[in-house]
């Protein structure tokens, strides 16, 4: 998940007559709290299905508002760092050497403390981790945006 993007579009061409009269005012009040509730789930289930080794990269992970031209509300989700690109796309066989200093020292799973000028790692395998948060969060999205509009809509009347 190097940087996500979910946008939402208002075309006029399947807009009620009301939806319409919406969309003309600027982006409606009833899209955009669907909007910002959408952002805060996807955002949670992303940090939820995240890898947490830590946890730091969890909860580096953000989401940026964009209005990239009117009638349309785009969240863009991104994780601080190059991590992102190592845990969604994997990454090959590679030896790590001392960036600073003369050795690497590291904890091993059995508890022995490690010194070494060398690790050969064996790569890492792709974690598309955010394709799950997408896949659950799909038809809480429609239901929010359907649930908003029509609540939107009945305001008008």
């Amino acid at each position: 998940m190097a940087g996500g993007q979910i946008t939402f579009t208002l075309k006029p061409s399947n807009m009620s007559e009301k939806l319409l009269r919406l969309k003309n005012q600027g982006i409606s009040y009833g899209i955009g709290r669907a909007a910002m509730l959408a952002e805060t789930i996807l955002l949670q289930l992303l940090k939820l299905d995240a890898p947490k080794a830590t946890g730091a990269y969890a909860a580096s992970i953000m989401a940026q508002k964009l209005v990239p031209k009117t009638g349309t509300i785009a969240v863009r989700f991104m994780a601080k760092g190059p991590l992102s690109g190592f845990i969604t796309s994997g990454t090959r066989p590679h030896d790590i050497e001392p960036a600073l200093g003369s050795c690497l020292v590291f904890e091993v799973s059995n508890g022995d403390i490690v010194f070494t000028t060398l690790v050969h790692h064996p790569g890492t395998r792709p974690n598309p981790f955010y394709e799950k948060s997408v896949s659950r969060f799909k038809p809480i999205l429609m239901e929010g945006l359907k649930s908003s509009i029509h609540e939107t809509i009945q305001s008008l009347k």
